[in-house]
């Protein structure tokens, strides 16, 4: 899996357009539900076996927990393989 760059306005550009559709997504939590709609929907339209998906999924939990503690100033926690790769901001 290749680096991911997350930036404030890569993330701003994704919520205004959840706005255009949804006004209600100025409140984060909902934007959030949106967005894990939608990788759901993208990873159910992936032609991987079931098993795998499943896998899958697992992993793109994980990596989101790995985000959001790593956000929020929580204590790293250890790497474990995980789908792509996390780099905090500079």
């Amino acid at each position: 899996m290749e680096s991911i760059r997350l930036s404030e306005r890569l993330v701003g550009e994704i919520i205004e357009t959840l706005r255009r559709h949804e006004p209600a997504c100025d409140d984060p939590l909902l934007a959030s539900q949106y967005l894990a709609a939608v990788v759901g929907y993208l990873l159910a339209s992936h032609s991987a076996a079931a098993a795998e998906k499943e896998q899958i999924l697992d992993e793109l939990a994980h990596f989101l927990r790995h985000v959001y503690s790593d956000l929020s100033r929580a204590q790293p926690q250890q790497p474990q393989e995980a789908m792509g790769v996390w780099e905090p901001p500079a």
